[in-house]
């Protein structure tokens, strides 16, 4: 069969998304190419593969950063090449690839779960994901699957007289991101501009779900999850550290979970998570699944620009004050990246 490859513009978004809710995850929505480009004037470069009654069989959403880089998406944990068969999605790929070169672009990034070879791009497995099956009975989730440390701090958190809920205005947006800050700043990494969390709330806000925990009325930790065909995706927790003897993060998850189970929700993906690391352990102790992510890219080492901005994460951590955080984190997102 014939195909042939182009890129959809924001008429077309209809027909994207229509492909994605039969075959993708809310990060191949259309939405985050405004999402992107409103909060920090990316590029996006969204491809499809017709056939020949131009209907869509393949997509890969990408963007160009004012560095001159394409990205399949930046701040997202993984974006696979969609497909109705595999071998399209070797074509897509080769495609993409070649597409980079007409525009004189060297530096070409994707993290996937879905590794497809090619002969001019390197991979390694970067990070893994967690995914747990929730379209099970809760009670066997939670006898089965949670540890039993786990169990027993969920039930700690619950006598703690700690509140958790789910929230649906731009006002929890704005403490949520006061603890995000603080968060950042504790782990030396660059924060994300405001705007993107505002932005996502803004053009996929059906699919947002937050959760927050209150002890006393204030709130120490919170939770953002995306919901998409069936699926939970974690895309954001953060904290306050000295509340951390309380479980909060504990009870966020049992109740993301819990309410997964209810809705009859088959998955959840706890996200993106380091190798060998203390949050793999506690994602691992709710049942979650490691499901390996891979860089792929056509650079053999990490270039200057990234380690400039992993080197600029601690020196904003430790002399920067936090007002200023969001803005020179919003300032080098949109250089480097």
């Amino acid at each position: 069969m014939r195909y042939s490859i182009e890129i959809i513009n924001e008429d077309e978004a209809k027909s994207w998304n229509k492909f994605i809710s039969d075959y993708g995850c809310v990060f191949h929505l259309f939405e985050w190419s405004q999402i992107l480009s409103e909060t920090y004037g990316y590029n996006p470069v969204y491809f499809a593969l017709l056939n020949k009654d131009e209907d869509i069989n393949s997509v890969f959403p990408t963007v160009i950063t004012p560095s001159k880089k394409m990205v399949s998406l930046p701040f997202l944990d993984y974006v696979n090449i969609i497909s109705k068969k595999v071998e399209l999605s070797k074509t897509m790929l080769d495609y993409v690839l070649k597409y980079c070169k007409f525009l004189g672009i060297v530096n070409f990034e994707n993290y996937t779960t879905n590794l497809i070879h090619n002969k001019h791009l390197k991979f390694f497995h970067s990070s893994n994901t967690y995914v747990l099956n929730t379209a099970l009975d809760f009670k066997k989730i939670w006898m089965d699957y949670f540890s039993k440390k786990r169990r027993n701090l969920v039930r700690k958190a619950l006598k703690n007289d700690l509140v958790v809920k789910q929230e649906k205005n731009k006002s929890f947006l704005y403490e949520y991101y006061k603890i995000y800050l603080k968060t950042m700043k504790r782990l030396g990494q660059i924060p994300q501009s405001s705007r993107l969390f505002f932005n996502i709330l803004k053009y996929l806000g059906k699919f947002v779900e937050m959760y927050s925990v209150r002890l006393e009325g204030n709130l120490i930790a919170g939770l953002i999850v995306l919901k998409f065909n069936n699926y939970f995706n974690i895309w954001n927790n953060a904290s306050i550290s000295k509340y951390w003897s309380y479980a909060p993060n504990d009870l966020l998850y049992y109740e993301v979970i819990k309410n997964a189970c209810n809705m009859g929700i088959k998955r959840v993906d706890f996200g993106s998570t380091p190798l060998v690391s203390g949050l793999e352990h506690f994602k691992k102790s709710f049942g979650g699944i490691p499901v390996p992510i891979y860089k792929l890219t056509n650079i053999s080492s990490t270039s200057i620009l990234q380690n400039a901005s992993k080197y600029a994460s601690h020196i904003l951590s430790f002399i920067v004050p936090m007002r200023l955080h969001d803005n020179l984190g919003n300032l080098i997102y949109s250089k480097i990246y």
